[in-house]
Formats: structure tokens, C-alpha cells, sequence
């Protein structure tokens, strides 16, 4: 019924074997994740820009060191979650909405176990490592490499719940939720960094996507619940 969790029909299967998506209603139903993806991409720059035109050299050399080990939990996450993407839509799609709670609740999970893991390994090896490998002192800045890593741990959750709503195909839903927070987000992080710097772009960043994933969450639960009572209403 379903190619990669979207359902048979919108694909053409050529007497070849080649599946491709139809064209038609194709730009319509992924613009939105197109402008979602710049979206992502310009939050996460933001506080570098700030630094970048508030302070010298120096300082974003230093912010780029100590906001690297977020991207770690990104990468490992994907890793994780990303492969069990397609089972998940079929179960959405299928209307198996226990199994698809099940499934999600687990990716969650691993999700808080590996920030977990590089909070506790960046805050008591961050420091020597991050300083031997770019061979400088970063002992000032540990506390700003734990709230960078609980920053990272927000965006993989704002990923992984952006990612459960395009299963959903509610992509309107996310473009609304990340249209408005990148708006004041940016204004909030480039606030944050010309009066605090380096601390002002991490505590900023933290802010601003927990506020985002935490909005995502919220939508994600309410459909599913949604979702629920409909099942439960035509059993």
C-alpha cells in the first residue's frame, strides 16, 4: 500500500521498475518543508551572525568551538530515528496509532539517553579535549558547552517532532510554528548575543528551541489524541 510511508498512488511505477513521486500537487505538498529547511538553517546561524557583527575574531572563533558538540546529538540522533521513519508512516497512515505512540515514545527515549550521556562526557572531558584539539583555553567556558549540548539536545527534538508532523502531512502546522519563532527568535537571540555574547548566544539558542520543540510537541500530541478518539469513535 505504502513506498517509504506515502501511499502507492502518488507514485508512477515505469515499465522498468523505476518509482518516481507523480509530479502533480509534488511542489505544493513540500514547498513548506523547503522553507522549514531554510528556516532551520538560518536559526541555527543566527547567534554565529551576531557574534560575528557585535564582537572580533576571536570571539567567534571561540563560540564556533564551544557550539560544536551540539551538532553531535543532530548527527547521533539521526542516526537513530531516521531509519525507523518509513515504518512509522505506514502505522500512521494505517491508523495503527498505539503501535505508531509506542514507536515514538522510544525514539524520545533514546533521544534523552544521548543527551544525557554528552552532557555528563562534555562537562567532564569537554573542556581538555575541545582545548587540546584546537589549542586554546577553554576553561572559562564550560558552563556555556553544557547549555550548548542542552541546546543541541532541543534541536533533535524539534527535528524528530517536525519530522513525526510531516508523517502526519501537516506541514502547514510546522511552517506556522516555525514561521513565527524564527521571526522572534532571531530578535531574541540577536538581543541575547550583543548584550551577553558567547553566553548570550547559547542561553539564547536553548531558549528559543526549546520553545519551538516544545510547540512541535504540543501539536504532535494533540493529533495523535485526535487521531485516537477518531479510531475509537468508528470502532
Amino acid at each position: 500500500k505504502y513506498y517509504f510511508g506515502i501511499p502507492k498512488d502518488d507514485f508512477i511505477i515505469s515499465d522498468s521498475g523505476i518509482i518516481s513521486l507523480k509530479q502533480k500537487g509534488l511542489l505544493e505538498k513540500t514547498s513548506p518543508l523547503f522553507i522549514i529547511a531554510f528556516l532551520t538553517f538560518f536559526l541555527n546561524n543566527i547567534a554565529k551572525y551576531g557574534i560575528d557583527y557585535f564582537y572580533d575574531d576571536e570571539t567567534q572563533a571561540y563560540f564556533g568551538f564551544i557550539t560544536l558538540p551540539m551538532f553531535v546529538i543532530e548527527m547521533v540522533s539521526g542516526f537513530i530515528y531516521q531509519p525507523k521513519f518509513a515504518n512509522m508512516s505506514s502505522l500512521w497512515l494505517e491508523g495503527k496509532v498505539k503501535q505508531f505512540i509506542k514507536e515514538a515514545l522510544k525514539q524520545i527515549l533514546y533521544i534523552l539517553f544521548i543527551s544525557v550521556i554528552c552532557l555528563i562526557g562534555i562537562w567532564f572531558f569537554g573542556v581538555p579535549i575541545l582545548s587540546a584539539v584546537f589549542a586554546t583555553n577553554l576553561d572559562a567556558y564550560r558552563f556555556d558547552l553544557a547549555i550548548g549540548i542542552i541546546g543541541g539536545s532541543a534541536v533533535a527534538f524539534l527535528i524528530y517532532f517536525s519530522a513525526l508532523l510531516t508523517i502526519m502531512r501537516r506541514q502547514k502546522i510546522q511552517l506556522f510554528i516555525y514561521g513565527i519563532s524564527a521571526i522572534l527568535g532571531a530578535v531574541f537571540i540577536w538581543l541575547s548575543v550583543s548584550r551577553l555574547g558567547i553566553r548570550g548566544g547559547t542561553i539564547g539558542n536553548l531558549i528559543v528551541f526549546s520553545v519551538q520543540a516544545l510547540f512541535m510537541f504540543i501539536a504532535v500530541v494533540f493529533l495523535v489524541m485526535k487521531r485516537k478518539g477518531e479510531n475509537f469513535s468508528i470502532n
